[in-house]
């Protein structure tokens, strides 16, 4: 005896099996057909959405930019008129200045030439006999009692009036400068929350970089300056003269930020530079030499080492400084406590890739400190506390 199956033909058998083994594969694999269709057509509709958003939004930052650009001439040509009105008005003052005192000069010129003759009468009859004085002073004394002692000079009211008027339209100078004061704090503001958008990047220390009287902690995020050279395998990496380390990663696009504790330090230089920059004798932190770099001096001098160096005037020492490289071509340094904008290399002439650089220098007792690169997750939202640290490897004095 045999089964159905087997009693089939061969062909007829097989499929009847595979029949059995399966139930129902077909139907689900239409189903599976029409749901990966389904969401073909989801994607496209998505995508055709994403076209149509990025559209609108690359029109509307178009207008906007048309519009900026607008404001700001017609702004151009309102201050150049108002400039050459300003001046046009001081031009004016100006002689009605020369004409209304030149006048009152001229008369006082005559008025001290006369008194001058008188004085010289008078000194001249003081020589002469008794006689000859007698014959004509009485004349002379005459004319001398009538001059008058005169009164202070003061400037003619009609003179007074203009150059009211002239400070009156000097103060829109004034007015300027309230503007100017506040596009700059807003600007700054825009810039800080912007900062505060970006998320931080995971830096560390270098260590093939590193000076050897820098000491690094075991975690590559704490550097600071000993009396005593580690013998080191000098590298083409390392710094061979200058104490600089670098930091890792390497930047070659996006928007990238990060913070470091400078502390108490007195002297220190902070920033970013060119992966390929010159680690072989002296270093010269400049955008000429691919560094964009901001240092303290002696614990006093804040200077942005622009080609030439820039002075800083803060109200408040940095203890905390976030830095932001944009792909659009900024790096700009930021008083994480303070949560204020410090200073903005634009348009540094990057090639190719950029890293993280630090420099320290001895300065006394304070210069023991290490620099620190905060956890990343102390950048977002200017958080006041650095977090767990690594600890410090020890060096002799």
């Amino acid at each position: 005896p045999i089964g159905v199956v087997c009693d089939r033909p061969a062909s007829t058998a097989r499929r009847a099996a595979l029949e059995e083994a399966v139930p129902g594969f077909p139907e689900q694999i239409q189903n599976q057909l029409d749901h990966l269709k389904r969401v073909k057509n989801l994607k496209k509709r998505h995508q055709a959405q994403g076209e149509q958003a990025r559209a609108e939004l690359l029109s509307l930052t178009q207008m906007e930019r048309e519009k900026i650009i607008w404001e700001f001439e017609q702004l151009y040509h309102s201050l150049k008129e108002q400039e050459y009105r300003l001046l046009t008005c001081l031009e004016e003052l100006d002689l009605a200045i020369y004409n209304s005192i030149n006048g009152a000069t001229t008369q006082f010129s005559c008025s001290i030439s006369q008194l001058s003759s008188l004085i010289a009468q008078l000194e001249e009859k003081q020589q002469q006999p008794t006689q000859e004085l007698l014959q004509d002073a009485g004349d002379t004394l005459s004319r001398a009692e009538r001059i008058r002692i005169p009164e202070p000079w003061i400037t003619p009211p009609d003179l007074q009036e203009k150059i009211f008027f002239a400070q009156k339209c000097l103060f829109l100078t004034e007015s300027l400068k309230q503007f100017t004061e506040k596009m700059q704090s807003d600007m700054e503001k825009i810039q800080v929350l912007n900062w505060e958008r970006i998320s931080a990047v995971d830096v560390t220390l270098d260590w093939d970089t590193a000076y050897p009287s820098l000491v690094l902690s075991d975690n590559l995020r704490q550097v600071r300056l000993s009396c005593l050279q580690q013998d080191l395998p000098d590298s083409p990496e390392r710094f061979s003269l200058c104490p600089c380390v670098l930091g890792s990663p390497c930047f070659v696009a996006g928007r990238h930020s990060w913070e470091v504790e400078v502390g108490e330090k007195a002297k220190w230089t902070i920033g970013v530079c060119e992966d390929l920059v010159c680690r072989k004798g002296g270093v010269t932190s400049a955008p000429q030499n691919g560094f964009w770099a901001v240092s303290l001096w002696y614990g006093k001098e804040y200077w942005a080492l622009t080609s030439l160096m820039t002075a800083l005037p803060l109200r408040t020492p940095l203890q905390r400084v976030g830095f932001l490289d944009y792909e659009a071509g900024e790096v700009s340094f930021y008083n994480v406590t303070e949560r204020c904008h410090t200073f903005t290399f634009s348009h540094p002439a990057f090639c190719g890739p950029v890293r993280p650089y630090f420099s320290l220098s001895y300065s006394g007792g304070k210069s023991a400190a290490p620099l620190i690169i905060c956890p990343r997750s102390g950048i977002p939202g200017f958080s006041g506390h650095v977090g767990s640290r690594g600890h410090s490897l020890e060096a002799s004095p």
